[in-house]
């Protein structure tokens, strides 16, 4: 039987979701105190590696969303628990990792991100009109 060695000797497996991101320190109640979360403000692995990562990929993309609603540490620790569950999924179905690509929120929701565009151009002050190309999708 596979898994993490328990106390008295015998295997314990780590469920998925939330409860296998605590065996990494990274679920609920993890290092909080009073209700208030406290976060490590030394640079991680997972943010030391994002430094040397290529560019483009969909957890750059995920990070650099949370990092406008949450900061850099909450965001940090929300892709860090991405990680976590892509790794048990990837080991659970036993199916090989599949880079969904920086561009998968824009993917998703093209008029998401063309009102997103447009909100930002016209908080800068300029009126915009857009003509789609043709040919694209």
């Amino acid at each position: 039987m596979s898994g993490l060695p328990g106390r008295r000797g015998g295997a314990v497996r780590p469920r998925g979701g939330p409860a296998g991101s605590a065996f990494a320190g990274l679920g609920a109640g993890q290092g909080e105190d009073d209700g208030q979360a406290r976060i490590s403000k030394a640079p991680s692995d997972s943010q030391r590696s994002a430094r040397q990562e290529p560019r483009n990929t969909y957890l750059q993309a995920r990070h650099k969303r949370l990092t406008a609603r949450r900061g850099p540490l909450r965001a940090l620790v929300a892709v860090e628990h991405s990680i976590i569950t892509a790794i048990w999924h990837t080991l659970t179905d036993h199916v090989p990792y599949h880079e969904l690509g920086g561009t998968y929120f824009t993917q998703r929701d093209p008029e998401r991100a063309t009102g997103r565009a447009i909100t930002a151009l016209n908080q800068l002050g300029y009126t915009v009109t857009l003509n789609p190309i043709e040919g694209t999708a």
